[in-house]
């Protein structure tokens, strides 16, 4: 696994498609656990602001802590009854975690007692009928959550709730064609949200605006499937957003931007890497750097390594 610091735009006469302005380190297991015997696989992973935790989403639909220093287990539980797509440590509570599933929920867990005590969803067609949920997000002040859906009866929905209440707040639907892989609020705007789908559109959205069309400020075409976003800051104050598609290419962003300031497809990450098998690369994710710049993951899988 390799670790790429994207450094600002300033510096460099074309950021695009160049490593220039990139410098990897390498990083190297020093342990491991088995989180399960049984045949499981960890969906997603998410670590606690602390450092002192990290949570997993697991394929059997349940939720797992362990503690980051000795990766000893500190507890799971059921959580879902489908696929889990999302899991966020709360950034007020360090004992909640919250869970969004393809069962139609955003749940909110104690970890204390490791049960429930909150549930977000949309039943407006009926408890029968909640929309499949793929990702979730919630305000830089914490009052609001957001979620993308998949298909569903023809549109793909970007759903809004008041997490004190539980009250679904309303939605989106007519600014994606197909499944939404991503929504995520601006680190310090809590009125600005950043929605992927698989139809390769980024939009940014106002959430304060009263409806749908004036709340879409920015649409970005990345022509690629998306499979993460990212807001980083860049050399000034200004955010960017990093964008990981399904082909296993960055693009980075300004927001009101015609196309990307910098374009890594998976040749050129193969190249940083000095691996020598395209096919064998692949994104992980990106992370902010305290000193500035962009952390990506990336890694290979030739097994000759």
């Amino acid at each position: 696994m390799t670790g790429m610091k994207v450094e600002g735009r300033e510096g460099t006469e074309d950021p695009m498609n160049t490593d220039d302005n990139v410098v990897t380190n390498s990083y190297k297991l020093l342990d491991e656990v088995a989180v399960s015997l049984e045949q499981k696989c960890i969906l997603h992973i998410c670590g606690q602001r602390s450092g002192k935790s990290v949570a997993l989403g697991l394929s059997d639909y349940s939720l797992a802590l362990y503690d980051v220093c000795n990766l000893h287990s500190v507890c799971s539980f059921p959580a879902h009854t489908s696929t889990i797509t999302d899991v966020k440590f709360s950034s007020k509570n360090e004992h909640l975690l919250y869970s969004s599933s393809l069962d139609g929920t955003v749940k909110v867990h104690d970890l204390r007692s490791k049960t429930c005590v909150a549930e977000l969803k949309d039943d407006s067609e009926g408890p029968s009928m909640l929309k499949p949920i793929s990702s979730f997000d919630f305000s830089s002040d914490e009052n609001f959550g957001s979620a993308g859906t998949e298909l569903f009866d023809g549109d793909a929905f970007v759903l809004f709730w008041d997490i004190r209440t539980s009250k679904l707040l309303g939605g989106y639907w007519e600014s994606h064609t197909d499944d939404i892989t991503q929504v995520r609020f601006h680190p310090e705007e809590k009125n600005k949200l950043a929605t992927g789908s698989v139809d390769g559109i980024i939009n940014v959205f106002d959430i304060s605006k009263q409806c749908e069309d004036d709340a879409l400020a920015y649409c970005l075409n990345t022509e690629s499937s998306i499979d993460k976003l990212h807001w980083f800051r860049g050399m000034g104050s200004t955010f960017n957003i990093s964008c990981i598609t399904h082909t296993e290419e960055l693009q980075l962003w300004e927001i009101d931007g015609a196309s990307p300031f910098a374009h890594f497809t998976r040749e050129d990450i193969a190249g940083i890497l000095k691996d020598d098998t395209v096919d064998n690369t692949y994104l992980i994710n990106s992370h902010n750097q305290e000193d500035g710049g962009l952390l990506i993951i990336a890694g290979y899988s030739s097994l000759k390594r």
